[in-house]
């Protein structure tokens, strides 16, 4: 077996949720770590193309969301969209897990690094497999931080400690429903008495705010700065790195080796640079709202040629999985469409979004941190979760505009908000300023260094091992709290969760 430095990277969900962390992978390789990576089977060609080692564990994502949440993404209800993906997740958890559990067996990893939707199954693999799981999120968002500075995924407007416990216990509540199955796979492998998650929900609580490996946040601090009111051993395991983007150089190398995951054939970049050159003074815009279809495409195709034909402008509409094209317009659409839109399965953004006058997308993890550093205006029309937040610090920013929801939005909307987009100085300064400081982070960069430190300093000297052995006596303690630990926890500040609180006594 190789000497490199082991690292098994968990993935899930769409191509945007997918890819930052591809990026993570392909740099940690680049610095001398073996990677493998789980994910869903219809990305695995995907992180193969890219030279990256995985494997499917997880059901097919993409035929999953055709199939069963065109009405969650229609109704713009996150715990729609969330109740159908556990659903999902929890009949197909056995199969999951076991897949999982035999590659980490065969792999070998001295670490994992997880999202946040595989948490459950990556502590369950480090209980009982004895290791590290590093969490990696790719927005402040994703933290699910008790503090009075981040935004939750419910995005609520006050409240955040309050809104961030609620999700916590819904957690705690999917970890003990996921305990049977996994237990199921593991058989004798793992005793009854070593348990996989903490039994109460203070324990849980007061694990997840005291992590003990590192705790890696796709985002930039320019924009999302790590919040103060950390307690201090989550502040000193959190990094926000910058984002997480595969080189533009590697996108375009990607796309002339005919590599569909990144453009219509090996030539496509050279239609795409004469559709863009034959502009003829007129604004070239690009739309794509990637793994969103919260409306029939049918509607979503003729919102976007429809603003664009109010707003005299011109496009590259992407397809995404609504695959958008011509075909899907009414006549008088699709007669402005054929002079003034190129339409393209896929095409590379780092390369694309800085060739365009201005950007329409969903909000995206993935999508928005390409937007940002592309250095021009962007239209965020937002559908679920994350993506309204990245809608509010574009805009805070002001490098771009927040529009309604996408299943709310209508042609004249678009068409205004792609207007001033497209004209206004102040706007496109700042957007170019913003760019140009978030293309000099270096975030995969900073989180490598971030796992590094991690192996030299806490792995390697056995300093993990001492507090994952603390963390396993203190699931087998008595309960440490109940309803009054969610006051508690609503009232305290960062130093009085240093430690966690007395057991209770019998």
């Amino acid at each position: 077996m190789s000497s490199a430095r082991r690292v098994m990277i968990f993935m899930f969900g769409s191509r945007g949720d997918v890819q930052p962390l591809l990026a993570l992978g392909l740099r940690l390789q680049r610095e001398g770590y073996a990677v493998l990576c789980s994910a869903n089977v219809n990305h695995v060609g995907f992180a193969q193309s890219l030279g990256v080692q995985c494997v499917g564990t997880h059901f097919d994502f993409e035929a999953f969301a055709k199939a069963e949440l065109l009405a969650a993404m229609a109704s713009g209800k996150g715990s729609d969209l969330s109740e159908a993906i556990l659903k999902k997740m929890l009949a197909t958890a056995e199969q999951a897990f076991a897949a999982m559990l035999a590659a980490a067996r065969d792999f070998r990893p001295e670490c994992l690094v997880t999202n946040a939707i595989d948490l459950y199954f990556a502590h369950a693999l480090g209980t009982a497999l004895e290791l590290p799981v590093c969490l990696a999120s790719l927005s402040a968002q994703g933290m699910i931080a008790l503090s009075d500075q981040v935004t939750t995924e419910l995005n609520e407007p006050c409240g955040h400690k309050a809104a961030a416990l609620l999700i916590l216990k819904i957690f705690s509540h999917i970890l003990h429903q996921l305990e049977p199955k996994v237990r199921a796979v593991l058989g004798d492998a793992l005793p009854r008495t070593t348990p996989l998650f903490a039994a109460d929900f203070a324990t849980f609580c007061h694990e997840h705010m005291r992590p003990i490996a590192p705790h890696l946040v796709s985002a930039s601090p320019l924009l999302s700065p790590k919040p103060s009111d950390l307690p201090a051993q989550h502040a000193r395991q959190t990094t926000f790195t910058g984002y997480w983007v595969i080189p533009a150089a590697e996108q375009q190398r990607r796309v002339q080796q005919a590599d569909a995951s990144w453009g219509d054939g090996a030539d496509s970049l050279a239609r795409l640079s004469a559709f863009l050159a034959a502009a003829d003074g007129v604004p070239t815009v690009y739309i794509g709202w990637g793994s969103m279809i919260p409306a029939p495409p049918h509607a979503l195709c003729a919102l976007a040629v429809g603003a664009l034909q109010l707003a005299g402008l011109r496009a590259v509409i992407l397809g995404g999985w609504a695959e958008l094209r011509a075909e899907l317009l009414p006549p008088p659409l699709a007669a402005y469409a054929a002079s003034h839109v190129h339409f393209a399965r896929a095409a590379p953004h780092e390369w694309l979004f800085p060739r365009c006058a201005a950007l329409v997308h969903h909000g995206g993890a993935g999508t928005a941190a390409a937007s940002l550093r592309a250095g021009v205006p962007a239209v965020v029309t937002p559908c679920l979760f994350d993506q309204f937040e990245h809608a509010r610090l574009l805009a805070r920013a002001g490098a771009g505009i927040a529009t309604r929801p996408l299943q709310k939005l209508t042609p004249p909307e678009l068409a205004a908000a792609l207007r001033r987009a497209v004209g206004d100085g102040a706007m496109r300064a700042a957007a170019a300023a913003l760019g140009e400081r978030l293309r000099a982070e270096d975030g995969v960069g900073c989180a490598a260094a971030a796992v590094g430190r991690f192996f030299r300093e806490e792995l390697d000297s056995g300093e993990w091992r001492g507090n994952w052995r603390e963390v396993q006596r203190w699931r087998r303690e008595l309960p440490h709290g109940g309803a009054g630990f969610v006051v508690r926890a609503l009232c305290a500040t960062a130093e009085e969760f240093r430690d966690p609180p007395a057991p209770k006594t019998r």
